[in-house]
């Protein structure tokens, strides 16, 4: 209920605030249920400088940052928002909590661009690198027992030459990181 009551106020000051100018946003775009899912994370929720997602008051609001995020949240450009689906909400959270990130995704940046910022962005790497490895593995022992073209020696000339790329993207970012 708390939590409720609590998106129920921060609705009153987007309102009270015109929904902060933002071209085309209304009450009639406001889909009241998002404001309650940004509230359930509390990375959400320390952005705003809120105590807790039941502190109804609103005593240390950064009303900045709310505008910030209603304009995130539900203003519409070429038909979409930059949330874009609700369930992206949890990454939202995470680079709202990585300085780095959120400081990307303010100054603009995509909310998938933000995310690569912070550490979940480097575990989803690891995990999509560590896939390739896997399937070259098995592409490998497979190979004796297959016939093959050569297009798909071809395919093979691209990953490798994709993957001398990603060595040296990662190096880079590596360099850039130290």
């Amino acid at each position: 209920m708390g939590r409720l009551l609590t998106a129920y106020e921060l609705y009153v000051v987007m309102e009270s605030n015109s929904f902060f100018a933002i071209e085309g946003l209304d009450a009639s775009l406001i889909d009241f249920s998002l404001i309650t899912s940004l509230l359930a994370y509390t990375n959400v929720v320390n952005y705003l400088g809120l105590a807790s997602s039941q502190d109804m008051r609103l005593p240390n609001l950064d009303v900045s940052r709310l505008k910030f995020l209603t304009a995130f949240v539900y203003q519409r450009k070429d038909g979409r928002t930059r949330l874009g689906e609700s369930r992206n909400i949890r990454t939202l959270a995470d680079v709202l909590a990585a300085p780095q990130a959120r400081e990307a995704l303010e100054e603009g940046k995509s909310l998938r661009v933000a995310a690569q910022l912070t550490e979940a962005g480097a575990q989803v790497f690891r995990s999509l690198v560590a896939s390739a490895k896997e399937s070259i593995d098995l592409a490998f022992d497979s190979v004796a027992d297959s016939s093959l073209t050569s297009e798909d020696v071809a395919l093979v000339a691209e990953i490798v030459e994709a993957a001398g790329e990603l060595g040296r993207a990662a190096s880079h970012r590596l360099a850039e990181l130290s």
